[in-house]
């Protein structure tokens, strides 16, 4: 299974990339946290204990401030550079 994820354009495109602190365009933090705060909005509305909506819209703080303090935002330039660096990087541990 975990062969099967890191084979995946998923990882490539994105946790490879962060994991070697390169970071990420702005387009695609703004498409993972806005996919990632509908899930925790739907959890905020249809959860009816306080002390889990408390900790959902904390954890969404959280996860706003690590996006835009930790991860590094690089222009789509960039990320093309990036993607295809690892790309060929990835087709040498495949033949190699």
């Amino acid at each position: 299974m975990e062969n099967w994820f890191k084979g995946t354009s998923f990882y490539m495109e994105y946790v490879v990339r962060i994991r070697e602190n390169r970071g990420m365009t702005r387009k695609e933090k703004i498409r993972i946290n806005v996919i990632a705060d509908a899930f925790i909005l739907f959890s905020v509305v249809y959860v009816d204990i306080l002390l889990v909506r408390i900790t959902m819209i904390v954890l969404c703080i959280i996860k706003h401030y690590y996006f835009i303090k930790e991860i590094p935002t690089i222009t789509p330039e960039e990320a093309k550079t990036i993607r295809a660096a690892l790309r060929k990087r990835q087709m040498t541990k495949h033949t190699g």
